[in-house]
């Protein structure tokens, strides 16, 4: 059994997503406006718990995606969440989501800083990527407001962000 990663901000608590939070990963997850920018589009509360179920149950796993809550520290609610892929090689890929009537409120700003400066925590992590739908403004806006730079497309024409680990250092973001 692994110790449950618990990363804190001033607002926010994120930890690993459980088969207990499908519900309201469904509830955002399957708004249009949601999913028009995600691979993932669940139909069903179903869809959600087979989502959670097939992350891996601890970070650092090379090629699996580990997916983080992202809840409010005062009642616990869940807002969103960010999933991290971990590449070879010392890299690290994250996915940012969160519900719409949370939006414009910095919180993926505060929950992906957080998420970052652990992942650099660890010695042998290089770099940090994003990819995203040219078409998500918002996501867009985010990635560049993180400090990751444009590092080209993927082959299904998404736009690549990437920072790393001494441009992170560089912008004084405690790790």
């Amino acid at each position: 059994m692994t110790a449950e990663l618990i990363i804190e901000t001033t607002r926010l608590r994120l930890t690993r997503l459980t088969i207990r939070d499908a519900g309201a990963v469904f509830a955002y997850r399957s708004l249009p406006e949601i999913c028009r920018f995600q691979s993932f589009r669940p139909a069903a509360v179903a869809d959600a718990a087979a989502f959670i179920a097939g992350t891996a149950d601890r970070p650092d796993i090379p090629g699996t995606w580990f997916q983080l809550g992202i809840f409010l520290r005062e009642g616990q609610v869940l807002i969103g969440d960010i999933g991290v892929h971990f590449l070879p090689r010392g890299e690290a890929e994250l996915g940012y989501t969160v519900t719409p009537s949370f939006q414009k409120r910095g919180y993926a700003a505060e929950a992906a800083t957080a998420v970052i400066s652990w992942l650099f925590r660890s010695p042998n992590r290089s770099c940090i990527s994003c990819t995203i739908d040219p078409d998500n403004a918002p996501s867009l806006r985010l990635a560049k407001r993180l400090g990751l730079k444009p590092a080209g497309k993927s082959v299904h024409q998404e736009l690549i962000f990437k920072v790393e680990r001494g441009e992170w250092s560089a912008r004084g973001v405690p790790v």
